[in-house]
């Protein structure tokens, strides 16, 4: 595979609970071999978005950000914060794609009352919205085919859940 482009956002609901947040994440990235220590999140890399009224961390172009990218355990990440910071509310929003191939990694996770969501989409982009119709009647398989923002992609696996801090 050729080199990976990875955009993250990270939103803190208060600013009391960004170094919080930020000891934990800098703890879980630490584990990675690969770490490059530029990824570890500082308080001055969070700005408050006055429209959300967060506090908002974002970084483009960001390699080798996990060991294995397509594997972040992100997932376990946020249920392992959540259980020990219950009112810290939190959106961690992770996509990754190689520049020499279609593969894809889309992984959405908010923490909000006591409730954790998630939306993790692994697959292959397809085309763009305006050029889906050519492509579409060009294409033989029958795989399956999201709408993802203005792209499609082929669906290797789309996962999409919800869990409370009681079903913990």
């Amino acid at each position: 595979m050729g080199r990976e482009a990875v955009h993250l956002t990270v939103s803190i609901s208060e600013k009391g609970n960004v170094g919080v947040f930020i000891d934990a994440w800098n703890e879980m990235l630490k584990e990675n071999e690969y770490l490059d220590e530029d990824n570890l999140l500082t308080e001055d890399g969070f700005e408050e978005d006055f429209m959300s009224h967060e506090y908002v961390w974002e970084g483009d172009e960001i390699a080798n950000l996990f060991d294995v990218p397509n594997d972040t355990g992100l997932l376990d990440f946020c249920k392992r914060f959540m259980k020990k910071h219950p009112n810290v509310d939190f959106m961690i929003d992770y996509y990754l794609a190689w520049d020499n191939c279609g593969d894809t990694v889309i992984e959405n996770y908010c923490a909000v009352g006591g409730k954790l969501s998630w939306d993790y989409f692994d697959g292959e982009w397809f085309c763009s919205e305006c050029d889906y119709e050519e492509e579409r009647e060009n294409q033989e398989s029958g795989e399956e085919v999201e709408l993802i923002g203005e792209s499609y992609y082929i669906v290797n696996h789309h996962e999409e859940g919800i869990v409370t801090l009681s079903e913990m």
